[in-house]
């Protein structure tokens, strides 16, 4: 077990990169201030600085020298690698690893409150997540645009993410000198946001899909939900527990959080898995599953599968599927399958297939199948098949290469080059190659 999890720490540690931190930049500045070097940087590439002043000082001269070096390293020589340097988001944050050698028995608890404004008309922002960067601490603004957020940290400064879907998010550094700290921060909505601010690189549309299923809908609190959709950016916590998404070792801020373990006695919400999870009933992520993925009952993915995803009744992937996808019931993926779609009952796909589409009663395809589509009682293909379309009982496609092979009829809008067999009918507008039991040839 200690080694498995080994392995997954590293394959984990190595599918997460930073696009930001390693863009290459050419800088060239003799005894200039540190804040005009950091904004000569944040003007070559698409993410914003965020540090506090109090341990980085802006008016410190420097002078430097990079030719084509990746960002990451110029910050560390800048910085003399006493600087924790992360990517969230479009934002760069940097805080001083001094901090973070703070004795584990300083523990303060502290109230952070305020409001968040829209920057184009000064209403308040509802809605709005709040959340401690590296922490499992969020709030939501209410209906007056009113946040408090309770945090437990050892830490002198905490990183704050301010995010609302439809806005340019913010993040920034506070240091937390007393019990109770007034923060207020506005944002710029996207339509109306400076020209000069770096573009959002949101995480992906389909998450917002997962949130309107209803079975999310179910398991997962909506203020869950909120906090999750509005954020840009994913942070890695190696193992989660969960015994429903509102009651795990990840709080409201799982739908956050991208695990390499993940363990839901019953349901469980994430971001992300890359390596294993396991549901007792139902497993929902918002966006990709690299690894193996098994429930109970069922698994739901709002982006792309790679590896296997096992399930007791259904598995829903609102991207595509690169492995194997099992279940008792039935698939469903709303992109390309690249590998074997098992069910026992139906498996449908809006998209194209390569590899095999099996099941114990219906498979439907709307684009292309190429590979072994075999199915108890009827295959459905909309454009066409390249290789073997075999069911029980009816068969229909666009076009066949290969053979289609049905236990009563077969249906074919178009060509047929290879074999047609069927108990009572074939129809095909053209053949070359064999046709039996053929009662007629019909032109669509």
């Amino acid at each position: 077990m200690r080694f498995l999890l080994s392995i997954l720490f590293c394959v984990s540690s190595l599918s997460i990169s930073a696009a930001c931190l390693n863009q290459p930049v050419s800088i060239s500045c003799s005894k200039c201030s540190l804040e005009e070097v950091l904004d000569r940087l944040e003007s070559k590439i698409s993410c914003s600085f965020s540090y506090s002043s109090d341990q980085l000082d802006p008016e410190q001269q420097i002078s430097v020298d990079f030719r084509e070096t990746a960002l990451i390293d110029i910050l560390k020589s800048i910085t003399n690698e006493e600087f924790n340097i992360q990517q969230k988001g479009r934002y760069v944050l940097m805080t001083a690893k001094r901090d973070d050698n703070t004795s584990k028995t300083s523990k303060k608890e502290y109230i952070i409150e305020g409001y968040v404004k829209n920057a184009s008309t000064g209403e308040m922002i509802q809605k709005a997540t709040v959340y401690a960067v590296g922490n499992k601490y969020s709030a939501l603004t209410n209906e007056k645009g009113y946040y408090k957020l309770a945090l437990n940290t050892e830490k002198e400064f905490v990183g704050l993410s301010y995010s609302k879907r439809d806005y340019f998010d913010t993040i920034i550094v506070v240091k937390p000198i007393e019990n109770k700290v007034r923060q207020d921060i506005i944002l710029d909505p996207r339509e109306a946001a400076p020209d000069k601010m770096p573009i959002r690189t949101s995480l992906a549309t389909t998450p917002r899909e997962v949130e309107e299923l209803t079975m999310v809908k179910f398991l997962v609190p909506e203020p869950q939900r909120d906090v999750a959709i509005n954020l840009d950016f994913l942070e890695q916590i190696p193992v989660q527990f969960s015994l429903v998404p509102s009651i795990g070792t990840n709080r409201f801020s799982s739908g956050m959080k991208t695990n390499v373990a993940s363990i839901n006695l019953l349901a469980g919400y994430n971001a992300a898995i890359e390596g294993v999870e396991v549901g007792g009933l139902v497993n929902i992520t918002r966006t990709h599953m690299h690894g193996l993925q098994a429930s109970g009952l069922g698994n739901i993915v709002g982006g792309e599968v790679r590896g296997i995803q096992a399930a007791g009744l259904f598995n829903n992937v609102r991207g595509s599927v690169y492995g194997v996808q099992a279940a008792g019931l039935y698939n469903i993926v709303l992109d390309t399958v690249k590998g074997v779609q098992a069910a026992g009952f139906f498996n449908v796909l809006r998209g194209t297939s390569q590899g095999g589409q099996l099941s114990g009663f219906l498979n439907v395809a709307t684009e292309n199948m190429t590979g072994l589509q075999a199915a108890g009682f009827l295959n459905y293909t909309k454009k066409d098949v390249k290789f073997v379309q075999a069911g029980g009982f009816m068969n229909v496609a666009g076009s066949v290469s290969g053979a289609q092979t049905g236990g009563f009829a077969n249906f074919c809008k178009g060509e047929v080059t290879g074999v047609q067999a069927a108990g009572f009918m074939n129809i095909a507008e053209t053949i070359t190659g064999v046709q039996a039991r053929r009662i007629h040839e019909h032109k669509w």
